[in-house]
């Protein structure tokens, strides 16, 4: 159904650690509202944080594209999911299932955190190549996107000097710029024709391992329990998510604690304060904006609302982690909040399942960046700084100039 006068979706950010204020206008109105998509289609929007998580959690609603009403933000985005093959978060149980529960031993909690001594050497690597350059820098393209990077290729066994690439596929991939929808779709390209190359090359040699690919070869793929096309599928968008989300988190999260003085005086004093200071820059900066798309399978009531099969639905994640209902005060910056709460990586079974590695590197970034460059600051004003805007899957920065 299309119809005109509705608030429109995406909703355009105003000031740049904040949501945009059409979410606060939106619960203003009531615990739902209907928007506008990019093709004219109506969805409801929910900003209510008990709404949103009930949304993600219901069996009532749908995360997979091709079910007619799935409401697609951008012609971009609706083009990428409507084309190449699922991702296991574009997938419904069982299938979803089987690939989540494979996955989820990979990179689970524990065996991320005996990295933790590794993640800390690759961190200090970093900050000291840093510092020896001398007294200014770039410290997204030096520092940000390069922990991630170095971080998931350890992990999942591949060669560190590609790391390049998949800079720029991640940022290719996840610009959704509709006057150039092509080139996400062949970023996707390139990263598939990469791994597939990759996997033959180790299927034809590996023994043993106890990185990523190696055991998805010799404990899945070689048994017959997966294909090489399903370890790749996902294996891409674990690769590609990892990039973006994880260095805009470290450049977002080093650019709000140099605005917010009080806050980084905190941590240099109590570098403790990191596990709780990476929550709540997770919370306040909630930087995933399309990871919420649902559509209704049945017709459901959620907050007294009757959604029926078919109609589209925007969990806003981003609104419901400043809802004050849950959150005292949600629009204040505050690290010793406890934000444990927060549903930046999602909630249910379309969690994100690489958190437990962003968590490990953030926390591992915040405990460190300002004991080695203590005297840290913007090497521009802020107004200086650009921002992706709202035409990316990942909202985030483009540079981060720094001095020490």
């Amino acid at each position: 159904m299309r119809e005109a006068g509705y608030p429109t979706f995406p909703m355009q950010r105003v000031c740049p650690f904040d949501p945009s204020p059409g979410f606060q206008k939106a619960r203003d109105q009531g615990r739902f509202i209907k928007i506008k998509m990019w093709n004219g289609e109506l969805a409801w929007l929910a900003t209510n944080y008990d709404d949103v998580q009930q949304i993600l959690i219901s069996p009532s609603f749908s995360q997979e594209p091709l079910r007619s009403g799935y409401p697609f933000p951008t012609k971009t985005r609706a083009t990428m999911l409507m084309t190449e093959r699922p991702a296991m978060n574009q997938l419904d149980p069982p299938s979803h299932t089987k690939y989540r529960r494979l996955f989820a031993r990979l990179f689970a909690a524990a065996r991320m955190e005996k990295m933790r001594p590794r993640v800390q050497a690759i961190v200090d690597e970093l900050l000291a190549a840093m510092l020896a350059k001398g007294s200014s820098g770039d410290l997204y393209t030096e520092f940000a996107l390069a922990v991630p990077s170095r971080v998931m290729a350890e992990i999942l066994g591949m060669p560190l000097e590609d790391q390049a690439f998949f800079q720029e596929m991640a940022r290719t991939r996840f610009t959704y710029d509709d006057d150039n929808f092509e080139e996400p779709l062949a970023a996707g390209k390139k990263v598939w024709a990469y791994l597939e190359d990759l996997f033959i090359k180790k299927e034809a040699t590996v023994t043993e391992g106890d990185d990523v690919i190696s055991r998805l070869i010799t404990e899945q793929i070689r048994p017959g329990h997966i294909t090489r096309d399903e370890a790749i599928v996902h294996i891409r968008q674990v690769i590609l998510a990892s990039h973006d989300t994880t260095a805009n988190m470290i450049a977002l999260g080093t650019l709000l604690l140099l605005t917010h003085p009080d806050q980084l005086e905190l941590l240099k004093s109590d570098p403790s304060l990191a596990g709780g200071a990476v929550e709540e820059m997770l919370r306040y900066l909630t930087i995933a904006q399309f990871n919420s798309s649902r559509v209704a399978s049945e017709d459901v009531e959620i907050g007294g609302q009757l959604i029926k099969q078919g109609e589209g639905v925007i969990a806003s994640i981003a609104a419901a982690n400043r809802d004050p209902e849950m959150f005292d005060e949600p629009d204040k910056f505050d690290i010793r909040r406890d934000a444990s709460r927060h549903m930046a990586f999602a909630d249910g079974i379309h969690q994100c399942i690489g958190q437990p590695v962003a968590r490990l590197e953030l926390q591992v970034v915040f405990a460190r960046l300002f004991q080695l460059m203590p005297n840290l600051k913007l090497g521009v004003d802020l107004d200086k700084i650009q921002f992706t805007g709202n035409s990316t899957a990942v909202y985030g920065l483009i540079s981060l100039p720094v001095t020490w």
